[in-house]
């Protein structure tokens, strides 16, 4: 499209009508047929790719060696110590994510006031 619209231009400037009128009818053709004929195409072709495109899944066993560390970290952390804290924080979270792996958005988003009523309600 740039190169025709350079093209029409340079073609004014020489006062060449056929090549302006040429170019101006590429142009038409160009924004009339390219989502139809070109990027309609090179659409399908990209979501044809992502629906090929191989899932990769976690590995279970990947899984438990994780959670099996965050249970340790969280167990050794001194919860006396203020500095500790924003790390058992951190920890927490990750567990979180971890247990909620399918809408891991959702964890960081989550009030301090929902997590008590959630504890509430499993007594």
């Amino acid at each position: 499209m740039k190169c025709a619209k350079i093209l029409q231009t340079d073609a004014i400037r020489e006062g060449d009508e056929l090549l302006e009128k040429s170019a101006r009818n590429f142009i038409t053709l160009y924004a009339t047929e390219w989502q139809y004929a070109i990027s309609n195409h090179a659409h399908q072709t990209l979501e044809n790719a992502q629906y090929i495109k191989p899932k990769m899944l976690q590995v279970r066993k990947d899984v438990v060696v994780l959670h099996k560390y965050l249970q340790d970290k969280i167990n050794n952390i001194n919860k006396s110590d203020k500095e500790s804290y924003t790390e058992l924080a951190q920890l927490c979270l990750a567990q979180i994510i971890l247990f909620n792996r399918k809408r891991c958005g959702e964890a960081h988003t989550m009030k301090y006031s929902q997590v008590e009523e959630a504890l509430v309600n499993q007594k």
